[in-house]
């Protein structure tokens, strides 16, 4: 698992970046944590990162500026969103942002995993087209 890229955490609150961290690193991968879009921009600027995982309190503009950010670098990082409202319009905005996959906020029992493996994978998928 040493050659998977860092996960990045985006939430504004402490305690949320502190347990989806704490899930990230159970399932063997690294988290990078951060509370704003624009730390995440340039994060994301400077690091590759295998997928991202980012809490929909952040404002309309933030969530959508992160995942175009996220879709528009030299390779593609899958977003996973995490909702605290966990609702069908929201998770519908989501998907129509351009994120990934849309997991409710506190996490079911491997539902988190899930979605990061499969962000993963598709992460690994782009990286082979794009080297090809």
């Amino acid at each position: 698992m040493a050659n998977i890229s860092p996960i990045l955490i985006v939430s504004p609150e402490a305690t949320h970046r502190d347990s989806l961290a704490e899930k990230v690193l159970k399932s063997g991968m690294r988290p990078v944590c951060c509370d704003t879009s624009g730390v995440a921009k340039s994060l994301i600027a400077r690091e590759q990162f295998g997928t991202m995982i980012v809490e929909d309190s952040l404002k309309d503009e933030e969530l959508r500026g992160l995942i175009q950010a996220a879709a528009g670098g030299s390779t593609i990082v899958p977003v996973v969103i995490v909702s605290l409202s966990e609702t069908w319009e929201s998770y519908l905005a989501a998907l129509d942002a351009g994120a990934r996959e849309y997991v409710a906020y506190p996490p079911a029992a491997g539902e988190l995993e899930r979605a990061l493996w499969s962000a993963l994978s598709e992460s690994r998928h782009f990286s082979g087209l794009f080297l090809h």
